[in-house]
């Protein structure tokens, strides 16, 4: 596509609009995926497109058609209703992708100082190919379970003659997974290991604190990894953040947090029981429970898999880019064809291509087709045609009331929750939170997002913390500003500025 013809395309179609940090050679291992996804889930996906730039080359929006959204709940939907079987082998097809991923990274960190260059090639083909089939599937998940929202819950609304919100409240909790999500698990583990190491010593070589860290590292050791880069947890480093931890807390305090965490998901269980005694459930009602159900647990393992794989992706590119003197950050903006040349031939992309990448940059990803950078003016010309507003009311879908039916707080505007400075009790604002955003989560008096549906990970974690939490308002961060006082009516989905 050339710059007249993506205007127009923008023009012609209403955009949907993800936000997050990623660098390119990230997101063209995910976006030449998803362009020919078809082949997996028979929904064209194709163009994509994403923009970075806006605040640094790491700030990367992904823009897909809203109506392929759609048609991607829709399809996946009818195909599970024609058969259950059918869509449970599609994720059993994920999961045996997602094996080999696990076993090609976890091979070559025992052996990645041994391997020759033609071994380190070798090594790549099949990782990225195989990482690639997996984000086939991994499509799929956009959708987030937005059809839930937007079709499953009002029918189920009509035939039981509720009001919205309490229907959605009712499908929230039915299909909320009836395993604690892995995202929740990871603090209480934490929180643990804080314990002992008040009972013991703050010392790697006391038996049971280093079986808990250890094993804590076996199961966690992608979970600070982002789609920037991969973050190795040590001892050390986990210790600290223990210290950092128990410095700011108590025995007393972490202890009930931890008593706070299980209770949280405890009542989910027990709100799911009474429902489930209340309710006279059509054939209807169950089969769209089922499929909720179903839709939010394996976006929500969809997670873990795609944190893993980047942790090992990423390992690789540093690996790489030490073994040649390179900045990681220079390998990072190349795409995964540029990268597969540097490793067979030693071509590198010239410098005047690299300066243009870490500027704006509007990227196309079309089925069969090389990819298409536009730069500089170009690049926010295509953007600002994306990003348009054309109302500034925000109104989303309640993902958890909290317990509560209005709540008021400040407003904090978070687009890297590494670096953007967030307090206690504050009302966490962004576009969508993932792996990251958790320990702000946990600080957060409400959440408020662009994007979701019933199965994101804003919405599965903040009815595990308890926390009053709206998604999929579109345009949150870019009406609301730091310091807003906000009142947010977790029975409509609203928002509004208190002046």
């Amino acid at each position: 596509m050339n710059k007249q013809e993506v205007i127009q395309y923008l023009g012609k179609n209403k955009m949907d609009v993800a936000n997050a940090n990623a660098v390119v050679i990230a997101a063209d291992l995910v976006f030449q995926a998803y362009a020919d996804s078809d082949i997996v889930h028979g929904v064209n996906f194709s163009p994509i497109l994403s923009y970075f730039g806006q605040k640094s080359r790491n700030d990367l929006y992904q823009i897909i058609r809203e109506d392929i959204l759609r048609s991607m709940g829709r399809k996946v939907y009818l195909d599970f209703l024609k058969s259950e079987k059918t869509s449970f082998q599609t994720i059993k097809e994920q999961k045996e992708l997602e094996k080999s991923i696990d076993k090609l990274g976890q091979e070559y960190l025992k052996n990645r100082g041994e391997m020759s260059n033609d071994q380190l090639f070798d090594y790549f083909q099949k990782f990225s190919k195989v990482t690639q089939n997996w984000w086939h599937y991994g499509a799929i998940g956009e959708d987030k379970g937005q059809f839930i929202n937007h079709e499953i819950i009002p029918e189920f609304s009509k035939r039981h003659n509720l009001d919205l919100s309490k229907a959605n409240e009712i499908i929230n909790t039915l299909s909320h997974p009836q395993d604690q999500s892995v995202l929740s698990l990871e603090r209480p583990r934490f929180l643990d290991i804080c314990l002992s190491v008040l009972d013991n010593s703050l010392d790697y070589s006391n038996r049971k604190v280093k079986k808990k860290i250890d094993k804590y590292i076996d199961d966690y050791f992608w979970y600070e990894t982002d789609f920037c880069r991969a973050k190795e947890i040590t001892p050390q480093s986990l210790l600290k953040r223990v210290e950092k931890e128990i410095g700011e807390s108590s025995k007393e305090k972490i202890e009930k947090e931890i008593q706070d965490i299980q209770g949280s998901f405890k009542k989910i269980e027990k709100d799911r029981k009474e429902l489930l005694s209340q309710l006279k459930l059509t054939k209807q009602d169950k089969k769209d429970i089922l499929f909720s159900q179903v839709t939010v647990e394996w976006v929500d393992d969809r997670k873990e898999a795609m944190m893993k794989s980047f942790y090992y992706f990423f390992t690789f590119i540093n690996d790489i880019a030490k073994k040649h003197n390179l900045e990681y950050k220079y390998l990072s903006l190349y795409t995964i064809e540029e990268f597969n040349d540097f490793l067979s031939k030693g071509e590198k992309i010239n410098e005047q291509e690299i300066e243009r990448r870490q500027d704006k940059a509007f990227v196309v990803w079309e089925k069969e087709k090389d990819v298409t950078f536009f730069y500089n003016q170009d690049a926010q010309e295509l953007f600002e045609t994306v990003i348009k507003i054309d109302s500034e009311e925000i109104k989303g879908q309640v993902a958890s009331t909290g317990g509560v039916e209005t709540i008021q707080g400040r407003v904090r505007i978070v687009h890297n929750p590494n670096k953007d400075v967030f307090n206690d009790g504050e009302v966490l604002v962004t576009s969508m939170t993932r792996v990251e955003y958790v320990p702000l989560m946990r600080k957060a008096k409400a959440i408020i997002t662009n994007e979701g549906g019933i199965a994101c990970h804003a919405s599965i974690v903040s009815r595990e913390l308890n926390i009053p939490c709206v998604i999929g308002t579109k345009i949150a961060d870019k009406i609301l500003k730091d310091g807003d006082k906000v009142e947010i009516n977790l029975e409509k989905g609203t928002v509004k500025i208190i002046k």
